[in-house]
């Protein structure tokens, strides 16, 4: 039992530093003009979402009235 564990953990722990290569490689070969559009636009819709809830979350019934 203890070494079917241990075998599906080294399984387990090869498949993940896959995985963190293949994340890293996307970290370090992204294209920065394109990350920071990205990210304006995401930080843009936020912040409409925010704003869209502020104002709904001040209606209430008597202000529809």
């Amino acid at each position: 039992a203890r070494q079917l564990a241990a075998t599906a953990q080294g399984t387990t722990n090869d498949l993940l530093k896959g995985n963190n290569t293949t994340e890293q490689g996307t970290y370090v070969n992204a294209d920065i003009v394109e990350a920071t559009t990205r990210l304006t636009l995401q930080k843009t819709m936020l912040d409409a979402s925010q704003q869209v809830f502020t104002m709904l979350s001040k209606l209430n019934l008597f202000s529809q009235l």
